[in-house]
């Protein structure tokens, strides 16, 4: 597996659950709905400083 391309999170077993029983709502995969989740997060707090989702990631990410 490409560890650049992949990470693994743990979450406890009881929101692990939940996040399994969400994706199974729209037909998506624990991973796919986690990406879901960012995507919006990320989207929203953009929103939230008047910034592009572009914008707003690139000051998330500098230096990391």
């Amino acid at each position: 597996m490409n560890v650049h391309k992949w990470k693994s999170v743990a979450i406890a077993i009881d929101q692990y659950r939940l996040l399994k029983a969400l994706g199974e709502i729209k037909y998506r995969s624990p991973g796919v709905y986690v990406k879901k989740l960012i995507d919006d997060h990320v989207a929203f707090q953009a929103k939230k400083k008047d910034m592009s989702i572009d914008e707003f990631k690139k000051v998330l990410l500098e230096d990391k």
